[in-house]
């Protein structure tokens, strides 16, 4: 029997510069082989684009298995479409994933989504490295008009998307209750837990939903809930250990569906790191520059992107780094059984009607 596969992803890249260097070590390392780019920095993404070369140099020569995602996004930065997004924008931005809205038209959120894939494709370098779609904060999965919209244009361009389907279950639970659009309207709000309710069972509102993406996330090395509460600058050894422990349980828990199914897995891991110390990093914007679309500890420049898990995203990056050391990283592969995977091995998927 094949062996179950791995692809080891980085979120939010293109935006800040110690996401963006902490990546491209890991990257340079071989650790990660999975970037998901932001695609709205500056003008028409000129500086998405800038960051993103960088990034390549960077790999040339040194990781040829470097996948790239669009990380298509509705809750950060600005539109690059002339569409009408009214609904979702405060002066101009993006407004925050939890209080994005139902009501934005979901052909101008077409639109969005193809003019942010269109910048990376401008490139030809770039483009050619482009094998999949995600989406920030998972918000284009909140509502199921904009679901519906993401799977097209997943579709029209011939690439798999990240799934929906999260493990361990709990963690899913979490990022939505905390996480969500838990500003929105009272209508919003049902909207959305029904549709994520649905999804747990495998279902879909509308119609038959069908996409290509890997068997389902991991999110156990990220646990977003643990990185804010647990980042504790006075502690991080501590905290790197049990960040360093949850991946050698990541690669267990593979390697233990693998023996259970009976059928070769197809896993991504999720990642959020930074190069920098555990120094409590969280920076509070001024009150008068806080809004509907930055959140307290927003970037300055780009909303959507918050300091408060600065440190973690530190500790999760320094703890990949350690485990990598003397080829303890190498060895979780070997020991499990699990090779790297690549986003063309995505298999299909679909969600039902009720």
């Amino acid at each position: 029997m094949a062996n179950s596969k791995i692809i080891l992803t980085a979120d939010d890249f293109g935006v800040d510069d110690s996401i963006d260097n902490g990546i491209i070590q890991l990257v340079k390392y071989r650790i990660i082989h999975s970037v998901e780019v932001l695609a709205n920095n500056g003008e028409k993404g000129a500086e998405s684009i800038r960051r993103t070369e960088k990034l390549l140099d960077q790999a040339q020569g040194v990781n040829p298995e470097l996948e790239l995602g669009v990380h298509l996004t509705i809750t950060s930065g600005k539109p690059v479409s002339t569409a009408n997004l009214s609904e979702i924008l405060f002066d101009g931005h993006f407004i925050s994933a939890k209080s994005t809205k139902s009501s934005a038209n979901p052909t101008a959120i077409y639109t969005e989504l193809k003019a942010q894939i269109e910048i990376l494709k401008s490139n030809d370098r770039i483009w050619s490295r482009v094998t999949h779609l995600t989406n920030h904060h998972d918000a284009l999965w909140f509502y199921p008009d904009y679901t519906e919209v993401y799977v097209r244009v997943a579709q029209e361009y011939g690439l798999p998307i990240r799934n929906p389907r999260v493990l361990p279950a709990w963690s899913a639970l979490l990022y939505y209750k905390y996480f969500g659009p838990r500003s929105a309207s009272q209508e919003d709000l049902e909207k959305s837990q029904k549709a994520y309710d649905l999804r747990k069972l495998g279902h879909f509102e509308a119609r038959e939903l069908e996409y290509r993406s890997t068997h389902y996330l991991d999110s156990s090395h990220y646990s977003l809930w643990r990185t804010i509460i647990d980042a504790n600058p006075y502690k991080t050894d501590e905290f790197i250990a049990h960040r360093q422990q949850k991946l050698r349980e990541v690669f267990r828990n593979i390697r233990k569906t693998h023996d259970e199914l009976g059928v070769p897995q197809i896993v991504e891991v999720l990642l959020h790191v930074r190069e920098g110390g555990v120094n409590k990093s969280a920076v509070k914007l001024p009150k008068h520059k806080r809004n509907q679309a930055f959140d307290k500890f927003d970037l300055e420049h780009y909303n959507g992107i918050s300091t408060a898990y600065f440190d973690g995203r530190s500790v999760e990056y320094h703890a990949l780094l350690w485990e990598n050391t003397d080829g303890r990283l190498s060895g979780l592969y070997t020991d499990n059984q699990i090779e790297k995977g690549r986003w063309d091995e995505c298999v299909a998927q679909k969600l039902s009607t009720i």
